[in-house]
This record gives structure tokens, C-alpha cells and sequence, in this order.
């Protein structure tokens, strides 16, 4: 037995022709255009509508001079592109600027603990007392 939603379903994918719907459906769908007659005449003339005017809009082509208009102006717009020794240029000093950077860094012997030390050690000496008593 076929739904409402279906029917509807059905006539968007495969239009208002029955003999183009999947013939495994086919059979339901007439039993379904046999009962419920109103409804399903107003899903397929809407399909119909639909068809013809794809139907008109394959048929209207577009002329073989709009295509060659709008190549040539694809073509004559194109940017030329860089040379290859360009490309080659800019990966060689990228490759000497990274490199240089990175010989050129100083290399840390000391440990991680000391680094940290360093960096934080400045905060232990601070009294946290103090910082309060002077926001007040």
C-alpha cells in the first residue's frame, strides 16, 4: 500500500509519467491514482508542469558563439604564470633562512628544572601577604 508521501516522493524523482517510475513501484502507485484519484491527479499535473519545462529548457541550447565569447575571455584574463625559477629561487632562500636560523640558535645546556627556576623563581620571593595588604 502506498502513502500520501510516497506518492509524492516518487513523482518528484521520476516525474508525472508513471512508465518512467521504477517498475516495482509502478503497480502500488496505480492502485494509489485509483483511490485516492484528486490527490494523486494534483502531484502529477504538478510533475507534468515540471517535466515540460525542463523538457523546453534542453531543448534551448545555448549558441556556439556565446561558448567561443566566453573562452576567449577566460583566455585573454589568465594571469601568466610564474616561472619555474622563481619557485626554485624562493624554496632555496627559505631553506637558507630556516637553516641559518636554526645553527645560528644558542643550544641551552641546562636543565629543564633550572630553566624553570630561572624563569619563575622571582615569583617564590614575592609574599603574597604583602601584595594584599598593599591593594588596601
Amino acid at each position: 500500500m502506498m502513502t500520501q508521501e510516497r506518492f509524492e516522493a516518487l513523482a518528484e524523482a521520476y516525474g508525472g509519467a508513471l512508465d518512467r517510475w521504477p517498475e516495482a513501484e509502478r503497480a502500488a502507485a496505480q492502485a494509489y491514482v485509483e483511490t485516492h484519484e484528486e490527490a494523486a491527479e494534483a502531484v502529477l499535473k504538478a510533475a507534468r508542469r515540471l517535466d515540460a519545462m525542463l523538457a523546453k529548457a534542453a531543448e534551448a541550447a545555448p549558441p556556439s558563439e556565446l561558448f567561443d565569447q566566453i573562452l576567449a575571455d577566460g583566455l585573454a584574463s589568465r594571469r601568466p604564470a610564474a616561472p619555474t625559477w622563481a619557485a626554485v629561487a624562493a624554496a632555496v632562500m627559505l631553506t637558507v633562512g630556516l637553516g641559518t636560523g636554526w645553527l645560528a640558535a644558542p643550544e641551552s645546556s641546562a636543565p629543564d628544572d633550572a630553566v624553570f627556576a630561572a624563569a619563575f623563581g622571582a615569583l617564590e620571593e614575592v609574599d603574597v601577604f604583602e601584595l594584599e595588604e598593599g591593594a588596601r
